[in-house]
């Protein structure tokens, strides 16, 4: 605001709104992701697809036996597909 003299009402009509598209999946123990080639191919795989349009984040909950997936982009059935399919790596690695 101060660089640029606008008022925040201003600046924050040039953000856009992404859907999200979240998961909470039960896991069996919270081992590293890097450790499974197939979790990590389908992650660098998603984040090539949204380049430059999204995000993907995957941590483990700090308090529950789960990983939390957070998909960011234009087009909600697109991202329902790529945390489907994110999941599904997952829930084959670590599912409970």
């Amino acid at each position: 605001m101060d660089a640029s003299g606008k008022r925040l009402s201003e600046l924050r009509t040039v953000l856009q709104k992404f859907p999200q598209e979240q998961r909470n999946i039960p896991v069996r123990q919270k081992l590293p992701f890097e450790q499974y080639p197939a979790i990590m191919k389908q992650l660098r795989s998603t984040e090539a697809f949204l380049a430059g349009s999204g995000r993907v984040v995957l941590r483990y909950s700090g308090t529950e036996p789960k990983a939390r997936l957070l998909l960011e982009g234009p087009d909600q059935g697109i991202l329902k597909k790529l945390a489907d399919d994110i999941q599904g790596e997952i829930e084959a690695a670590l599912g409970s």
